[in-house]
């Protein structure tokens, strides 16, 4: 029987990367590792732990050892942290977490993560239209093998770029945008 999972996910909404590792949780995978995008999970008991995302920029200059303490003595578990996500799981017959999630934190990752994104998206457009540009350029020139291959080349790119932006980059950017929102109105009740 398989005891460790590895699977590859990312994730834009922090609640629903939530909801996942619980999710996971209840099918009886435990996470004990993640780099934002590759999540390790140790085979356990269905339903044993629920887990939370917590969020905090500055707790390492803060007093981590404080904070994991005062948060193991509430019988919470460490798990792993990673750009002021910080995983904690807790038994499920301990209750549930509290709700009380720092949206501030959440909001300046949110953001971070859009501008991250935006800018990506902002690149390959501005890569595309160069190759749209050259295109006109090559296509203007005397026809040899060399300007045949480069209309080809400056056709094809940013047909690609167009693809993804259309089918990855857009959709994230979106995604983010709508959790930004709702983080604001959340922050805003």
């Amino acid at each position: 029987m398989k005891t460790n999972k590895t699977i590859l996910r990312w994730f834009a909404d922090f609640d629903k990367e939530e909801e996942w590792l619980n999710h996971m949780s209840g099918n009886g995978w435990c996470l004990w590792h993640t780099n934002g995008y590759l999540y390790r999970f140790k085979k356990s008991e269905p339903g044993e732990f629920i887990f939370q995302i917590d969020f905090d920029e500055d707790w390492v200059n803060d007093g981590r050892e404080d904070y994991v303490n005062f948060r193991s003595s509430c019988g919470d578990i460490f798990v792993h942290e990673i750009d002021s996500r910080i995983y904690w799981k807790r038994k499920a017959s301990d209750g549930t977490f509290e709700n009380g999630g720092n949206g501030v934190a959440k909001l300046k990752i949110a953001n971070k993560a859009f501008s991250l994104w935006f800018n990506k998206l902002k690149s390959l457009l501005y890569g595309g239209t160069i190759g749209v540009v050259l295109l006109l350029i090559f296509r203007l020139l005397p026809e040899c093998r060399f300007t045949k291959l480069m209309v080809g080349i400056c056709r094809d790119v940013p047909v690609a770029f167009a693809i993804v932006i259309v089918l990855f980059v857009f959709p994230i950017v979106m995604k983010l945008h709508r959790k930004i929102d709702v983080l604001i109105r959340k922050m805003t009740e």
